[in-house]
């Protein structure tokens, strides 16, 4: 585990070279537009964000990095780059870098959004596993709606094995061989091998959810429920249903709790999280600013403005990316052996007198 910043730092850079190649249409001052009174304005684009968060359940804790920059951006669309790190307190490391796609339909709360990520996972047993994620999201005012589907490598590795025996058979029989009698004795023993393995978990997770009005003057509540189905390699598949609850206490202050059916991919039936999200502009730093300008509102009560919305962190789930399970298989193996039995001895008859002998006259 010496190699994880390192790694996740690497990801990090990547993402900030290639959004530096789209600095001068993503952060660079856009064009200015004069208006019915001549007076000139700006058109406005999109930060990124910088998100910091942690989960946490009966059986699992973990704690993510999160980066989301525009490496090329219009009035009402972007293209960015997204690379995160999230780390468990059972070992699983996952290192994600991937592109997002969102449009804001012009003068209306609602953006449409696409997605896709490699994800490279380092399980608890030191395991190597790539990933391909793929998702689709609607934002609004009043109604949030994603999917994110995940398609792990076909990758299987072997934790260990154990051999034994699982059952003796023997049987006799009397055979003969040249003439002679054998006992033949016939042992079948069935030797079991189990195998304890490790694989990725590929599947699906969709949820919907509303904004209850009335609190959005005070702060933003949101309600949802959702599905998933993964399937398990080693045995049952995971699925079930999901219901969240999503609290946006201050502007970009998030908390949320979690129910979910199956406890395993998610460390426990009830999980909770809190992230905080603050505006990233890495294009400031090259005209002399404050790439993080406008954090302060992030703590801030109050509603936020939608258009902030384009820059906000991709939600993406589960948070166990591999499973375990055994298989098992057996052999048989037969031994015979030949034991000579004893030969039995000849019957003895008395001899017949010759004719005459023992005849008196």
């Amino acid at each position: 585990m010496n190699c994880v910043p390192l790694r996740w730092w690497s990801v990090v850079c990547a993402s900030l070279v290639i959004s530096l190649a789209g600095t001068v249409q993503a952060g660079a001052p856009a064009p200015d537009f004069k208006n019915d009174k001549n007076v000139a304005v700006r058109e406005e684009t999109f930060p990124g964000s910088i998100t910091i968060g942690g989960r946490f359940s009966n059986h699992l804790t973990d704690g993510y990095i999160d980066l989301l920059l525009p490496a090329w951006a219009s009035s009402n669309q972007i293209l960015a780059f997204s690379s995160r790190a999230q780390l468990n307190d059972h070992d699983q490391d996952v290192y994600s870098f991937g592109a997002v796609w969102r449009y804001l339909v012009p003068d209306r709360d609602l953006i449409f959004g696409l997605n896709g990520f490699y994800d490279y996972l380092e399980s608890q047993y030191g395991n190597h596993f790539d990933q391909l994620g793929l998702g689709a999201e609607i934002l609004s005012k009043w109604v949030d709606a994603r999917f994110n589907y995940y398609l792990p490598d076909d990758s299987n590795y072997n934790l260990s094995t154990h051999h034994r025996v699982r059952d003796t058979d023997t049987s006799h029989r009397t055979v003969t061989r040249n003439g002679l009698p054998f006992r033949e004795t016939t042992t079948v023993t069935t030797f079991e091998r189990t195998r304890f393995r490790e694989a990725g978990l590929a599947g699906f997770y969709t949820e919907a959810g509303v904004l209850v009005p009335g609190l959005d003057h005070y702060f933003e509540l949101r309600l949802f429920a959702g599905y998933y189905h993964y399937n398990n390699p080693f045995g049952h598949d995971f699925r079930g249903f999901e219901a969240r609850a999503e609290a946006q206490l201050l502007q970009g202050v998030t908390a949320d709790i979690s129910y979910y059916d199956d406890k395993y991919f998610m460390g426990g039936h009830w999980i909770a999280g809190i992230r905080v999200s603050v505006p990233f502009e890495i294009g400031n730093i090259f005209r002399g600013k404050n790439p993080f300008e406008g954090a302060g509102d992030s703590f801030r009560p109050g509603q936020r403005e939608f258009r902030s919305r384009m820059g906000e962190m991709v939600l993406r789930s589960p948070r166990i990316k591999t499973v375990t399970g055994k298989d098992t298989d057996t052999t048989d193996k037969t031994k015979t052996t030949l034991k000579p039995l004893p030969t039995p001895a000849p019957v003895s008859h008395p001899e017949s007198p010759e004719f005459g002998e023992g005849i008196s006259l």
